[in-house]
């Protein structure tokens, strides 16, 4: 788990049995659900725009990204002949 200065942990929980990320930040803590995560990352990436040194325009060999090979939605069928979505 990644630690920041002044950020406490980072961490997936599971609160009323759905998920949600739980930040600390000086002692205090927050709960996000999906759309606050979503939020989140859109506001930190505008400002991380603005940042310096400025984010590489083509990706870095030297890191381990992660990817999704097939992004796609496939539908299966099972013996009750319901049809079922899965993502590949």
């Amino acid at each position: 788990m990644k630690r920041w200065p002044c950020v406490g942990p980072i961490e997936l929980v599971n609160e009323y049995g759905q998920h949600a990320v739980c930040v600390k930040v000086s002692g205090r803590a927050a709960l996000l659900d999906a759309p606050d995560v979503d939020g989140l990352i859109v506001e930190v990436s505008k400002l991380r725009a603005l940042m310096q040194p400025a984010v590489p325009e083509q990706l870095l060999l030297s890191h381990q990204y992660v990817l999704e090979i097939d992004p796609c939605w496939y539908t299966d069928r099972n013996p009750l002949r319901v049809g079922l979505f899965r993502h590949g």
